[in-house]
């Protein structure tokens, strides 16, 4: 059986490595997070690094009129914004909830396409062993 591990922040890296430790067959991992640090020791094809995103930049370049800023401007509390610096999350969001899923945001399609590929990964492990 395949399995597709997803580890969002560092609860979820911290949780999933574990996992991964074991070493089992047919396990899949994607590990997404703002620091670099925690996603050392996993290959490029496991990670969705969000270190260089900067949430403020992405407030203030995308347009109003896209669909997903639209939904973001209706759930991020004003008063986050405050909290937020105008530079890439290099060392993580320290917890700052509103700051990591605008980071997710901003690369949701990158994210989206890493998932795609893991998938086709696993559905391919999948054929393979029904014909052997």
């Amino acid at each position: 059986m395949a399995n597709l591990f997803i580890a969002l922040g560092g609860a979820g890296i911290k949780t999933v490595r574990e996992i991964r430790n074991k070493q089992r067959q047919g396990d899949y991992f994607l590990f997404i997070d703002t620091d670099e640090v925690d996603l050392q020791g996993f290959s490029d094809r496991e990670v969705v690094d969000l270190s260089s995103v900067n949430v403020m930049s992405y407030l203030q370049n995308e347009s109003g009129s896209n669909p997903v800023r639209k939904k973001v401007d209706d759930w991020l509390d004003v008063n986050a914004l405050a909290t937020m610096t105008n530079c890439p999350l290099r060392n993580g969001t320290s917890a700052n909830r509103p700051k990591g899923r605008l980071a997710f945001v901003c690369v949701a399609d990158h994210i989206q396409h890493r998932i795609s590929e893991l998938l086709s990964s696993i559905l391919d492990s999948v054929l393979i062993s029904k014909l052997y």
